[in-house]
């Protein structure tokens, strides 16, 4: 058993994981999804019953660097840890022109991002995520959460940022939010996989204090 782990959702949802606490079976907004891991526990291939398919490819220091979906209508190249993407429609780089976006960083936070539909602004709130966009011709977008990330409503389309709930990057498909060593699902409020930094219950732990 893993604390992390949800197995149950109102009575009715279930949720199975493997050995190593990785959600491998997930219910989204109807779509069952049945999920694969890495030797290092990163999601490295997801399907579901509608026919859905999201593939990730990861460097070697575990950052996300292609994400494939439905079998390469969508190819999306992601360097510098989200500081640069693009996407390629049709197969990939032969099958498609790709669409790139920049994303410009300060202290730490995402204030601008610039794609084929232009510069737009973005207004963060004390977690960094994104609440409020500002497009270079004056159009507004606007988003509320609950504590967990849950979207309560939205004004406009955020300008498509796919950067959203504490600054993470947004996987519209899955329903996911990717915070580079987890997957996060807002609706249930949990990560998909265990936290490799808390140790095992029957480890020996000290603590230290000045």
């Amino acid at each position: 058993m893993h604390i992390h782990a949800v197995t149950h959702l109102n009575n009715a949802l279930k949720f199975n994981y493997d050995a190593n606490g990785n959600m491998t079976t997930r219910i989204s907004n109807g779509k069952t999804w049945t999920q694969t891991w890495t030797v290092e526990n990163m999601l490295k291939q997801a399907t579901s019953n509608q026919s859905d398919s999201v593939g990730m490819k990861y460097d070697a220091d575990g950052q996300l660097v292609l994400r494939v979906e439905n079998g390469g209508v969508k190819r999306s190249v992601i360097l510098g840890d989200g500081l640069y993407e693009k996407e390629y429609l049709g197969g990939g780089k032969g099958g498609g022109e790709g669409v790139p976006v920049k994303r410009y960083m300060f202290n730490g936070q995402a204030i601008a991002q610039r794609s084929a539909a232009g510069v737009y602004f973005q207004l963060n709130d004390h977690l960094g995520g994104v609440i409020a966009t500002f497009t270079s011709s004056g159009g507004v977008s606007m988003v509320r959460r609950d504590a967990w990330g849950k979207e309560l409503y939205r004004l406009g389309n955020l300008a498509s940022s796919n950067y959203l709930f504490t600054g993470q990057r947004w996987d519209k498909l899955l329903g996911l939010y990717d915070y580079n060593a987890r997957y996060y699902d807002a609706e249930l409020g949990r990560f998909l996989s265990a936290d490799t930094i808390i140790p095992e219950k029957d480890m020996l732990v000290s603590t230290l204090s000045q």
